[in-house]
């Protein structure tokens, strides 16, 4: 037998594995159509779609910051709540450690209130 013959091919490989018996068939279920011609990159994008992709990207931007701020609040808000009654909401009943955990929290809340302000 020769060498070429003992070859087996990745997507043969593939298809022992899987089971798949489909050798020498063509499965092509995307199509894509040419909306743009002959231009492509920036030339392909006419005046209003450049707008609308600005406005959309500006929006994205705007969403994610308004989500980062609003979750930082949140948790801040989670943690000044726990802060008021900390022995009640740890499990830590030794003072001296109580008193560390609480050093950890307050210096972690001074942190992120010195990266929220600009």
């Amino acid at each position: 037998m020769s060498r070429a013959a003992l070859e087996v091919s990745a997507d043969e490989k593939w298809n022992a594995r899987s089971g798949a018996n489909i050798r020498n068939q063509v499965t092509d279920c995307i199509s894509l159509a040419d909306a743009s011609g002959e231009l492509t990159g920036w030339d392909a994008w006419s005046a209003p779609q450049a707008d609308t992709a600005r406005e959309r990207y500006a929006f994205h931007t705007m969403r994610v910051e308004r989500d980062k701020r609003e979750n930082d609040e949140r948790l801040a808000a989670k943690a000044q709540a726990k802060l008021a009654d900390f022995a009640a909401a740890s499990n830590i009943t030794d003072a001296d450690e109580l008193a560390r955990k609480r050093a950890v929290v307050e210096a972690a809340l001074a942190r992120a209130r010195a990266r929220a302000k600009p």
